[in-house]
């Protein structure tokens, strides 16, 4: 049975593939979905996880909600500890990086800027108008 950041890794990659994205920015929202859901898989109390995926003309986000309400906390670790460098390679790829949460639970969100010849004239299969975003929601096969 696949991880749920391995799940996320290739639904991220399928949606942006429909949307006609192309380019570095896949593989570098690939990795953060990846990382960001392993995070929230390792620190929500009973799932499911819940991601979105939001593209506008020029920028993506992708934001994943767990619940448990502690926020993420970048750590220094010495070249020999196994874990602890998620946010930074998040960090080191995204545009952006922030966190919301509440009593019951957080959503860590990242953004990536997308440069037009990543993104194509018109995607397939969707209309396009100046300023429309799209948007995909993924909960199921994400169970922590």
């Amino acid at each position: 049975m696949a991880t749920p950041a391995a799940v996320a890794r290739r639904r991220i990659l399928d949606t942006l593939h429909q949307w006609g994205v192309i380019g570095e920015v896949c593989d570098d929202v690939a990795l953060v979905a990846s990382e960001l859901t392993a995070n929230a898989e390792t620190h929500t109390v009973h799932g499911p996880l819940q991601i979105e995926l939001t593209l506008d003309r020029h920028h993506l986000t992708i934001a994943v909600r767990d619940d448990s309400p502690a926020q993420p906390v970048t750590r220094r670790v010495s070249e020999v500890c196994e874990h602890g460098r998620g946010l930074a390679i998040v960090l080191a790829l995204a545009h952006g990086l922030g966190c919301e949460s509440t009593s019951t639970h957080k959503t860590v969100w990242a953004t990536f800027a997308v440069p037009d010849e990543q993104l194509p004239a018109v995607p397939s299969g969707l209309p396009f108008c100046p300023g429309m975003a799209w948007s995909r929601s993924f909960t199921d096969g994400l169970a922590a």
